[in-house]
């Protein structure tokens, strides 16, 4: 079994530090969720809380395919992967 199945919700959590390892100041953050295919299945832009955390309730279709999906972080506009 998988940590998910289709028609769960997956809590997404990040915990974004700069360089120094300290908290920045809030800022947007877009997450990208692929599928195991790779293909972009959505994007969603979020703004960090002043923990430096970035959280996402995503609910799964009841139809999505199983495998292994990836999480990327990036700034908007950039599609530097940063996390």
């Amino acid at each position: 079994r998988g940590v998910w199945r289709p028609g769960e919700t997956a809590h997404l959590r990040a915990l974004v530090r700069d360089h120094s390892d300290q908290v920045p100041a809030t800022v947007p953050l877009r997450w990208r969720i692929r599928r195991p295919d790779w293909k972009v299945w959505r994007e969603e832009i979020a703004t960090t809380l002043a923990s430096g955390d970035l959280l996402l309730d995503l609910p799964l279709p009841d139809d999505a395919p199983t495998g292994r999906w990836q999480v990327e972080l990036t700034l908007p506009g950039d599609d530097q992967v940063l996390g």
